[in-house]
């Protein structure tokens, strides 16, 4: 099967169809890209972004390492042969037992909080180990992640058996404008450069996280990092955890309009796919296009099939003609949508694989129904 490209190439409706070509191609410009501006270069894919076997197999194959927070998608980095310094731990909870695994597996860790920072050297000594490790540092001081800059030298200072070796970065995209992330991405990097002078440290690298544009335009969302990063004394590697840049555009949902309303002045049509695939966060921009544009058009929003204010997949006016019973594309939906669906009102959509051109779907056991009612107890 070819992947789909008009209604009679759709597996079923509604699902939602994986592009491997396409992450590969996207892969492969951000890492050309690096090569010859910054060499030293690692990626690490944000795992959460998406857990579909196929995806990570994919992506691991290309040659990314895997950004892990918790101990069920470290099972997965195993599944997929992923292993020591290919991983990369962040986040604000981690207990002894994960970080003693760490240390003894000769895994990468962000130090997201003091609390980690302490049990991370407790650990490390009651093993008689010194373990290298970066700090998560939030330069903003809003969310719930890393630290705060001037916290640094104060575990500097009592690092015991703990070597600080890199610096990565949080931003909360919820509480910082867009204009504003480089401005602070640059300040987190002078202040990385401040304390590797101060306090005569040789960092092994930094860590820029996410964040890249679901698209290929990352060129000028990197190119004055790149730039800072030669500021430093010794040229530490540049670590990269790319989610929504490699899967974002990589996905595309099909979905039948199944009713058309108006609600004072706004038209809607409401799709038989929803929140409990395509899930309505902040950094959601999910594009609603009809396979079929031959009728007038008129200025509509897209709605999901279930009771939930949220439940919106396209709320801008925009003109396009569809009535009930066409088919719609929906793209760039391939971040976060499969790793956070639910059986919200239903279970999630049935998901395909396309590479080579050929389209496969990716098992799930037990069947659409089945997995809803078990979700939820009934048997």
């Amino acid at each position: 099967m070819q992947h789909p490209k008009s209604y009679d190439a759709i597996p079923e409706l509604p699902c939602v169809v994986y592009n491997g070509d396409l992450i590969t191609e996207n892969y492969h410009q951000l890492k050309a890209y690096l090569s010859q501006r910054y060499p030293r270069n690692r990626l690490f894919f944000a795992l959460k972004a998406c857990y579909l076997a196929p995806v990570v197999a994919k992506i691991v194959e290309l040659g990314c390492g895997l950004e892990i927070t918790t101990t069920t998608e470290h099972a997965i980095a195993s599944r997929m042969g992923v292993q020591g310094n290919r991983i990369i731990w962040n986040g604000p909870a981690m207990d002894t037992e994960v970080l003693r695994s760490i240390i003894l597996r000769q895994e990468l860790i962000n130090i997201d909080s003091p609390q980690i920072f302490h049990d991370l050297g407790k650990t490390a000594q009651e093993l008689r180990k010194r373990i290298p490790a970066g700090l998560r540092l939030n330069p903003t001081g809003q969310g719930k992640f890393g630290m705060a800059p001037d916290q640094v030298p104060e575990f500097l200072s009592s690092a015991g058996p703990v070597d600080v070796k890199g610096f990565s970065i949080h931003i909360s995209r919820r509480s910082v404008e867009p204009q504003h992330e480089m401005r602070d991405k640059l300040d987190f990097l002078d202040a990385a450069a401040a304390i590797e002078k101060d306090f005569n440290l040789q960092l092994d690298y930094i860590d820029l996280g996410g964040g890249l544009p679901g698209s290929t335009d990352f060129r000028s969302d990197l190119e004055p990092l790149l730039e800072r990063l030669l500021a430093f004394r010794y040229t530490p590697e540049l670590f990269l955890e790319p989610g929504a840049y490699l899967v974002e555009r990589a996905a595309t949902a099909f979905s039948r309009v199944i009713a058309m309303k108006t609600v004072g002045q706004q038209q809607w049509a409401i799709l038989d796919i929803g929140a409990n695939f395509l899930v309505p966060l902040d950094r959601s921009h999910f594009t609603v296009e009809p396979l079929c544009k031959s009728r007038a058009e008129s200025c509509l929003s897209f709605g999901g099939p279930f009771c939930f204010d949220a439940d919106v997949i396209a709320p801008t006016r925009r003109s396009v003609a569809v009535k009930v019973g066409d088919v719609v594309r929906i793209g760039h939906c391939g971040a976060y949508t499969s790793s956070m669906a639910s059986c919200f009102g239903a279970a999630p959509p049935p998901v395909y694989w396309s590479i080579g051109g050929s389209v496969e779907k990716v098992k799930r056991d037990p069947d659409s129904q089945d997995l809803f009612m078990r979700m939820h107890g009934y048997f």
